[in-house]
């Protein structure tokens, strides 16, 4: 029998999210690292042979954050003004931790407007290299 690891979940609750040299993790609820999916089909010379099969495709780091249009400095903003440049994200699912994943995005703006009475919000899917995963220790 092979032997137990032992498990050590957190929750997320207190996460740092720094983008280049910027700390966001106020303006943030949610970051995400996922993968593309597409469908691929062949077809051959007979009707039954039809196959079809997942691709893995792209990075992604979705972001949800709030949108926050008075304070200039604000994520929002940020990401207004520098849709389509690339920069570096460094997310720890605790900010007293040790894991760190950081990758490189490319930035998409975050779509304007929202419902009445709600806060506008908005997850961003930005296209990112594979995200690196290291042990760092917080000083």
């Amino acid at each position: 029998m092979a032997p137990q690891v032992a498990a050590d979940p957190r929750s997320i609750k207190n996460f740092l999210l720094q983008i280049g040299t910027d700390t966001y993790e106020l303006h943030a609820s949610t970051v995400v690292w996922g993968k593309t999916t597409t469908q691929v089909q062949w077809k051959g010379g007979t009707p039954d042979a039809v196959y079809t099969d997942s691709v893995v495709g792209d990075h992604l780091c979705n972001i949800t954050l709030v949108h926050d249009y008075q304070n200039e400095d604000s994520l929002f903003n940020w990401m207004i003004d520098h849709e389509g440049e690339q920069a570096e994200v460094t997310y720890r699912p605790d900010a007293d931790g040790d894991f760190v994943q950081t990758a490189t995005i490319t930035v998409v703006a975050p779509d304007v407007g929202a419902a009445v009475g709600t806060f506008g919000e908005s997850t961003i899917a930005c296209p990112s290299t594979k995200p690196v995963r290291t042990f760092t220790p917080v000083a």
